[in-house]
């Protein structure tokens, strides 16, 4: 099975999501992880992030990649989607008008994912 896990580049957050997805794919036969990060792709310190998290994701008996791509953060998860059998990402649970000020791509993603969506929410 292949998952889909969008990280940002906030250490805590993105470790709090790979775990999740860390413990689904534990569950299942042949897993394959796919890290995404919609960044900088020069940006040299989300690589290492992006490394480091890898590298969890292997120690727990999972394939692992990872890929930092330019762009609109839920329009390029949306497009990643395509090529996985499900999306495990993080979402802050904004509500009101905080949510209508800075929208919510975890929200995007599970209304135009073409396959299911796991949302781990993330502690403030």
């Amino acid at each position: 099975m292949k998952l889909l896990v969008p990280v940002d580049a906030t250490p805590d957050e993105a470790w709090c999501v790979v775990d999740q997805a860390t413990r689904f794919a534990g569950e299942l036969t042949k897993a394959h992880v796919r890290l995404l990060m919609v960044h900088d792709p020069t940006d040299r310190a989300a690589h290492d992030l992006m490394s480091e998290l890898a590298e969890g994701v292997l120690k727990c008996g999972a394939e692992c990649t990872y890929h930092l791509v330019a762009g609109n953060p839920g329009d390029r998860i949306v497009e990643e989607a395509h090529e996985a059998d499900i999306v495990v990402m993080g979402t802050h649970g904004r509500r009101g008008l905080q949510r209508a000020l800075v929208g919510s791509v975890a929200e995007h993603v599970i209304r135009h994912a073409p396959v299911p969506v796991m949302v781990v929410r993330l502690v403030a």
